[in-house]
């Protein structure tokens, strides 16, 4: 286990997910992949991908991707 060791070990937490990596997950989503099989992809716990995809990580990651608010045109936001 030197510097050189590349994979994770198996003891070790996942890693953490960034804003770029938020975008690439709505991606997969809208092509129809699985939660899990994001997880997999990303090697996280399927939690973490439902709280992307739930917006409660990494907010706007959606909107940035697509350009848009993340709400149809008869949406109207909830205040309360």
């Amino acid at each position: 286990m030197g510097k050189y060791y590349q994979q994770q070990r198996p003891d070790s937490p996942s890693r953490k997910l960034t804003f770029a990596d938020a975008k690439v997950i709505w991606k997969l989503k809208r092509e129809g992949w699985l939660q899990s099989r994001i997880a997999a992809h990303f090697d996280v716990n399927q939690g973490r991908i439902s709280e992307v995809l739930n917006h409660k990580l990494h907010r706007g990651a959606e909107s940035e991707m697509t350009g848009t608010t993340g709400l149809g045109d008869d949406e109207v936001p909830r205040l309360f």
